[in-house]
């Protein structure tokens, strides 16, 4: 299992965005949590079963969707990964 921490900006504040990545975590599989940080950019911390899974993850919520289009993601930036034996979440919740 893998840990990451990954740091969106853009225009990811107030428009959604934290119901877009659990409704792409559900479907990915990915557990964890996403909050919004002070600095306007949004956190997630996700647990997965392997790198191709995170990846996915982060590509499916970046891309621009119908019915998002006031979410802008400019970067998504992995600021934290390693390999754990256990997981420390059993869902995904927006903080």
């Amino acid at each position: 299992m893998l840990y990451a921490r990954i740091v969106f900006s853009g225009r990811v504040q107030g428009v959604g965005f934290r119901q877009h990545v659990s409704d792409m975590a559900m479907q990915e599989g990915v557990l964890g949590t996403v909050q919004n940080a002070p600095d306007g950019t949004v956190v997630a911390r996700i647990e997965a079963k392997d790198a191709k899974a995170i990846d996915s993850f982060m590509s499916r919520v970046s891309a621009r969707k119908a019915g998002f289009s006031l979410i802008r993601v400019d970067s998504a930036k992995v600021s934290e990964m390693y390999e754990k034996k256990e997981g420390d979440f059993a869902s995904f919740e927006i903080i």
